[in-house]
C-alpha cells in the first residue's frame, strides 16, 4: 500500500477511537499551550499579519484526535489569545476595523476546518459500519458455503453407498457392473467436491489428484495386488469448471484400462504422464495414460464405440474444448492421450 493513503487511513482510524473526557481536556490544553508558546517564541521573527499561524494546526489536530468539542474549545481559546497578544492594538480586546477583519477571517477558517473534520469523521464512521456489515456478510457466506458443501458431500456419499449396496445384490453381471461404474463416477465427483470445499481454494492440482484417483480406482476394482501405477506429472492447476470433467475423463480411462486392458491377465502396469505444451498465453495440458495390457481390439473406433464410459469421456473432452486419441503402444497395450486448453488464470501465483 502507498505511504500516504496508508498514513491517512491510520490517522482516520485513530480519530475514531473513543476518548475519555480527561483525555480530551488534556489534549486540548496541551495543544493550546504548545501552539501559544510556539507563536510567542516566533513573534519577534515573524512579519506583521501572521497572528494565527500556529493556532490553525492546533485546532485541526485537536478536532481530529480530541473531538469536535475539544477542537472548538482550542479554537475559542486560540482566537482570544491571538486577539489579545498578536492582533493590533496589542494587549487589548479593542474592537477596530482591522481587528474585526482579522478575527472574522480566523473564525471563518477554524469553523470550516472543524466542520470538515466533523464531516470526515461521520463519513469514516459510516464506512466503518459498512465494512463491519460486509465482514459479517462474508462470514455468513462462508458458513453457508461450508454447510452446503458438507450436505452435498454427505448426500453424494449416501447415494454412492446405496448404489454399491444395490450392485452387490444384482444377479445380472451387466447391471451390477453398470451400477458399480455409476458408483465410481459419484465417488469422483465427491472427491472433487471435497477438494474444492474451501471457498478461497477454488483450483485443483491435477497431477496429484490423478495419481490419487488411479490408486483409488484400482483399489475400488479390487486389482491393487496385480496392477501397479507409475506417474510423471508437472504442476498443473485447473479451475472449478474443468475439475469435474477432467476427473470423470480420467476415471473412465482408468476403469477402461483395468477392465479391458488387463482382462485375463495376472499383472499389469499403468503409466500416467501429465505435461504442458505450447506458448504461455495458449498452453495445452496433455494427460497420457498408457498400459501394457491387451491393446485395442481390431476395428476399434472411438467415434463408433458403444462403451458408455468412453462416450462420457469424449463428451467431457469436447466440453473442455479438447480431444482424446487412442493408439497402440509399441511395447504392447494402449495409449490414451487427452489434450485440453489450460486456463492460465487458474495457475497459482
Amino acid at each position: 500500500m502507498p505511504f500516504w493513503p496508508h498514513a491517512m487511513r491510520t490517522v482516520a482510524t485513530w480519530s475514531l477511537i473513543e476518548r475519555t473526557p480527561a483525555y480530551r481536556a488534556g489534549f486540548a490544553l496541551a495543544a493550546f499551550a504548545i501552539s501559544f508558546a510556539l507563536r510567542y517564541v516566533l513573534d519577534p521573527v515573524l512579519p506583521p499579519g501572521f497572528p494565527f499561524l500556529t493556532f490553525f494546526p492546533a485546532v485541526i489536530i485537536t478536532a481530529l484526535f480530541g473531538g469536535v468539542a475539544a477542537g472548538t474549545a482550542v479554537a475559542v481559546a486560540s482566537g482570544l489569545a491571538s486577539w489579545y497578544f498578536f492582533v493590533a492594538p496589542l494587549s487589548s480586546f479593542e474592537v477596530t476595523a482591522n481587528s474585526m477583519v482579522a478575527m472574522s477571517f480566523y473564525v471563518f477558517i477554524v469553523a470550516t476546518d472543524i466542520l470538515l473534520v466533523h464531516a470526515m469523521n461521520l463519513a469514516l464512521r459510516a464506512m466503518q459500519t459498512a465494512e463491519q456489515h460486509s465482514a459479517g456478510l462474508a462470514d455468513a457466506r462462508e458458513l453457508m458455503f461450508q454447510e452446503l458443501q458438507h450436505r452435498v458431500s454427505n448426500n453424494l456419499t449416501t447415494v454412492s453407498a446405496l448404489l454399491g449396496l444395490q450392485a452387490r445384490k444384482m444377479s445380472d453381471p451387466v447391471a451390477s457392473r453398470a451400477l458399480g461404474e455409476a458408483q465410481a463416477r459419484l465417488d469422483v465427483v465427491g472427491r472433487l467436491q471435497r477438494r474444492l470445499h474451501d471457498p478461497d481454494r477454488q483450483v485443483l492440482e491435477l497431477g496429484s489428484f490423478v495419481e490419487e484417483l488411479a490408486q483409488d480406482t484400482i483399489r475400488a476394482m479390487g486389482v491393487e495386488e496385480r496392477v501397479s501405477v507409475e506417474a510423471e506429472t508437472v504442476p498443473l492447476a485447473v479451475t472449478p469448471d474443468q475439475t469435474v470433467p477432467l476427473g470423470l475423463i480420467a476415471t473412465e480411462l482408468l476403469m477402461n484400462a483395468v477392465e479391458h486392458g488387463f482382462a485375463g491377465r495376472c499383472t499389469g502396469r499403468l503409466h500416467i504422464s501429465l505435461r504442458r505444451t505450447g506458448a504461455p498465453e495458449a498452453e495445452t495440458g496433455v494427460l497420457i495414460l498408457s498400459d501394457d495390457g491387451n491393446g485395442l481390439p481390431e476395428g476399434f473406433s472411438p467415434e463408433t464405440t458403444r462403451s458408455l464410459g468412453l462416450m462420457v469421456a469424449h463428451r467431457f473432452a469436447a466440453q473442455l474444448g479438447g480431444s482424446i486419441r487412442f493408439s497402440r503402444n509399441p511395447q504392447g497395450g494402449t495409449i490414451c492421450r487427452l489434450e485440453f486448453p489450460v486456463q492460465n488464470e487458474a495457475q497459482p501465483g
